[in-house]
């Protein structure tokens, strides 16, 4: 019928190499993975699932949406899309690209990325939970831009709920912001535990702000 066309689409670009390994996006990836991935006619891959590459299509889409809807509604805030940024290692340029560095009203020039997500992520999110490698993405191009800051956007695809994850060195609390049934907004304000790391100072902490309804 129709969607066996498009299910076989994808299982032959999942059969193609993913190219290099040696991107920014890839901080928090296995290392031995990558290395079998930089030399793929030695380490022969499996092709990448046809579902998997149809996950990573829809969070695309949702990806451009999102910029669309910043760029309406956030000009004077939202911008630099797709932002270059490298970490020099051993003599080798490592690049990779931001999805925007707005500028923020409290906190000046952040790097910025956009994170479709199941059920599971997005509650994790609201936890000030993020995947690993999500992290290291992140911090990679907070310290490539040379900046103090991090946002993740996230979308949950269920109920398309929006929520904000902010770091920087310089927060010493956690704040949600919640949108409760009735409409109103309930701030939960919160001090952080003071924490070190070898007596070298504070580490980074999060500020979280939701915009949904916490279900």
């Amino acid at each position: 019928m129709l969607i066996e066309k498009v299910i076989d689409f994808y299982i032959e670009v999942g059969k193609k190499h993913p190219g290099n390994p040696f991107r920014l996006s890839n901080s928090g990836r296995c290392v031995r993975a990558l290395a079998y991935q930089r030399f793929p006619s030695t380490f022969k891959s499996e092709p990448m699932p046809a579902r998997v590459l149809m996950i990573l299509e829809e969070g695309k889409r949702v990806d451009k949406w999102l910029k669309e809807e910043f760029r309406k509604h956030c000009a004077q805030s939202w911008g630099s899309e797709e932002k270059e940024f490298y970490i020099e290692v051993d003599g080798i340029k490592i690049f990779g690209h931001a999805d925007g560095v707005p500028t923020l009203e409290r906190y000046g020039r952040t790097v910025a990325e956009l994170k479709s997500m199941s059920n599971y992520g997005f509650r994790n999110a609201l936890q000030g939970k993020v995947d690993y490698a999500y992290r290291c993405q992140l911090n990679s191009y907070v310290v490539g831009g040379g900046l103090n800051n991090a946002l993740w956007v996230c979308y949950r695809k269920e109920t398309s709920h929006l929520l904000e994850l902010f770091c920087s060195k310089q927060i010493e609390k956690v704040e949600t912001r919640i949108l409760t049934p009735s409409g109103g907004w309930l701030n939960i304000l919160r001090k952080l535990p003071s924490k070190t790391t070898n007596g070298r100072g504070p580490k980074s902490h999060i500020r979280l702000t939701q915009d949904s309804t916490n279900k």
